[in-house]
């Protein structure tokens, strides 16, 4: 009998140990780029906070998280770097707090070091650090395409709206709303310092208040290069303040605008400043040669504005949907007329359905499957 239970009980632990070795750590996946880890749950992002082995792997977000105020840490830090990828699939997480405010690198990914960071929706954060500090990426050495941060940050040294330093990194196609305070220098809307990176066909909209130096609508201190972006948020600062970028060393900017109403700021170091109405306006744009076919929409005499982000033309909202948005009506039919038979970016706008160039039936044929929806 008491061999019979030890021959169990061994077999019991052998059957637990096989569990626990080859049980799936996340909700599927395999974490690799055929087959990533899929992140469908906050345990799973909990996991992949402490998981500092998996952050060379691949992830996919498979829905939306809301992490209800909770307190989050980074993923990637000075020690381990995050040189994975992380493909949000347009997927938002929204909700939590990181506060570390005698830390550097500090973001939702606190660095991101040759790694991937893609269409990825962040809003309502509260993020606090020392220096580094960004809503998404507080060190950014990799790439960023496609990713929105919106909340309040606040920090010291390299403080941004999306990315605290880009330390030469790429960023492409991203943007940030959201708060952003500095306390010493290089504190930027979207970008704090931008460090031999590359920022291309983004923007910023929060408004900046720095007690120090080198304060700019989007980027604090360009040392690398920018282009195609616009900055319209309210910017504050002490020293070296400037609608797009505060200040500058071996930096070019070429492009970009900012509005230096909606700013309080009359000069920046790059950039080209533009009254509100200006900024609203599509030639403004067009002339300076920004694509309008498969990046940016300017829709409702509005802003600027990312073709991919949700309910714009290629997010989560109708393709048509050329209004405010609120769906495909009248106001967009007359949209698409104003441009019919187009053939020049400049009077295209986004009515080119189908990106072949110009404006014709079968742009007509893509919007009518999408009237009144």
């Amino acid at each position: 009998m008491a061999r019979a239970l030890s021959i169990l009980l061994g077999v019991a632990i052998v059957l637990t140990l096989s569990i626990t070795t080859f049980a799936v750590p996340y909700s599927g996946g395999s974490g690799n780029a055929a087959d990533p880890y899929q992140i469908s749950t906050v345990t799973d992002w909990q996991k992949l906070i402490v998981a500092s082995a998996d952050w060379n792997k691949q992830f996919i977000l498979t829905a939306d998280l809301d992490f209800a105020g909770a307190a989050l840490t980074p993923v990637g830090n000075s020690t381990t770097g995050f040189t994975g990828v992380l493909d949000g699939a347009g997927h938002t997480l929204s909700h939590f707090v990181i506060h570390q405010p005698g830390a550097d690198y500090v973001g939702l990914f606190g660095y991101v070091k040759g790694g991937e960071v893609k269409n990825l929706d962040m809003v309502n954060a509260d993020i606090r650090g020392d220096s580094s500090v960004g809503g998404l990426v507080g060190e950014n050495c990799g790439m960023m395409t496609s990713c929105h941060a919106n909340g309040t940050v606040s920090g010291d040294n390299g403080v941004g709206g999306l990315v605290g330093n880009n330390c030469g990194g790429t960023i492409t196609s991203c943007y940030a709303n959201g708060a952003v305070i500095g306390f010493d220098y290089y504190v930027g809307g979207l970008v704090g310092f931008n460090n031999g990176g590359t920022i291309s066909s983004c923007y910023a909209t929060g408004n900046i208040h720095g007690t120090g130096k080198d304060v700019g609508g989007l980027v604090g201190y360009n040392g690398g290069t920018i282009s195609s972006c616009y900055a319209s948020g309210a910017v504050r600062g002490i020293d070296h303040v400037g609608g797009l970028c505060g200040h500058f060393s071996f930096g070019t900017t070429s492009d970009c605008f900012w509005d230096i109403q909606t700013s309080g700021q009359t000069t920046s170091t790059g950039g080209t400043g533009k009254t509100t109405a200006e900024m609203k306006t599509l030639a403004t744009f067009t002339d300076a040669g920004w694509d309008f076919t498969h990046m940016w929409i300017m829709p409702c005499e509005d802003y600027p504005h990312l073709r991919w982000e949700k309910g714009y033309s290629g997010g989560s909202g109708m393709a048509a949907d050329w209004g405010c948005p609120d769906g495909v009506g009248t106001e967009d039919l007359l949209y698409l007329a104003a441009r019919w038979l187009a053939d020049t970016p400049a009077v295209i706008g986004a009515a080119d359905l189908n990106g072949d160039g110009r404006v014709d039936l079968a742009d007509f044929a893509l919007f009518a499957q999408q009237w009144m929806k």
